[in-house]
């Protein structure tokens, strides 16, 4: 198009080969399709099977990439699904472009979906599930105060999930956040399948962020989550796992953690840079370290394992030193104002918690039982 121009679609528009509707000067065509959209191939390889359409969608028929490429520029209103098969890919391309995802919206299909630069919104109410979402180059951003739905194992790389809405992975569902993928503005992460961090991770750089975990997130390198502003939350009803190789490093700053699931720091350390509150079961495996200086256990929790928690502790819980019979060292002071601390006994041999610093019972209570599977005997020693 020369200038602007718009085209009503109630029929079937074809892209094929390497068919492109493009823009030579002016502002870009403004395309309502209400009918539907199809792109192939044409039997065609390379670029001679890419399309690109700049255009201003508004899409509310069907639309279907069957196979080849097709790039769209532009700025978007999406209320109907989009159907990406396999083999082909759909590009939103564009840096400052505007892909609105609005309520009935879907990108779904074995194909591949790639955000280069360009801003997907999820409107207010809105849940958008999206199939194969990648972000192959430049940095994509991810708005809005609806909620993104990643819907099937994906790694995502160079991408900003921003403003006071939710992104989501379902069960049965992994995502692999790679280099600077990013939480911020109030955004919520929402864990019901699997959600990896194998390497540096950015938080909060307005507004905060929340990870709210009802499935199983894993640390498995050394990481940092950097605050930048604003409330980091997690949320812990499911499986938080800290497993990097070695001596390697997890940093969190959590202002707050709340929920009934398992932190279990299985190797490496798992450093909490803000004075918190852990909830729910804790357990630190041996040779791994949990390090905070200011840590509390609230009432009905429960701390154990056989490692090593490094910072003064407050137990309003319970402490139940190893996985049956353990010691678990704590490198600085022990207060159990309230709390309980849980020792087994059999068999010649106890529980031990082994503070380095000063422990005081402070109104707290010990409890001793035998460990499972050992009647205790008359004359029987520890």
């Amino acid at each position: 198009s020369n200038g602007s121009a718009t085209i009503d679609n109630s029929g079937t528009f074809f892209l094929g080969g390497s068919g492109d509707l493009t823009r030579n000067s002016g502002t870009n065509t403004e395309f309502h399709n209400t009918g539907s959209i199809i792109k192939e191939d044409g039997g065609e390889t390379g670029s001679s099977a890419t399309s690109l359409a700049q255009i201003d969608l508004t899409h509310a028929g069907s639309m279907e990439v069957r196979s080849g490429l097709l790039t769209l520029q532009g700025n978007h209103q999406i209320s109907a699904p989009i159907s990406v098969e396999g083999g082909a890919t759909l590009r939103l391309d564009g840096g400052g472009t505007t892909t609105n995802l609005l309520a009935g919206a879907s990108i779904n299909g074995t194909g591949t979906v790639e955000q280069r630069s360009a801003r997907l919104v999820v409107a207010d109410g809105a849940r958008v599930p999206i199939s194969n979402l990648m972000t192959p180059s430049g940095s994509g951003q991810v708005g809005g105060t609806g909620t993104l739905v990643i819907a099937n194992d994906t790694t995502l790389s160079r991408i900003r999930h921003e403003d006071a809405g939710t992104t989501e992975v379902p069960a049965g569902v992994t995502l692999t956040a790679g280099n600077n993928f990013q939480l911020s503005g109030g955004r919520t992460l929402h864990v019901l399948g699997g959600v990896d961090f194998p390497q540096t991770f950015f938080s909060s750089s307005n507004g905060g962020a929340t990870i709210a975990i009802d499935g199983t997130v894993n640390f498995t390198a050394g990481c940092t989550l950097s605050h930048g502003g604003g409330i980091f939350n997690l949320r812990n009803d499911g499986l938080f796992l800290c497993n990097p190789t070695g001596t390697n490093t997890v940093s969190l700053p959590p202002d707050s953690y709340t929920g009934s699931g398992q932190l279990r720091v299985e190797s490496g350390r798992l450093q909490l840079t803000r004075t918190v509150t852990l909830t729910g079961t804790t357990e630190v495996l041996a040779g791994a370290e949990l390090e905070c200086n200011n840590l509390s256990f609230a009432p009905g929790s429960t701390v154990k394992g056989t490692g090593l928690i490094d910072g003064n502790i407050n137990f309003a819980g319970t402490a139940a030193p190893g996985l049956s019979i353990g010691t678990l060292e704590v490198q600085g002071n022990a207060d159990f104002a309230g709390g309980l601390l849980e020792i087994e006994v059999g068999n010649g041999s106890s529980d031990l918690l082994d503070v380095s610093g000063n422990a005081a019972l402070g109104g707290g209570s010990i409890s001793l039982g035998p460990v499972t599977g050992h009647t205790p005997t008359a004359g029987d020693s520890c």
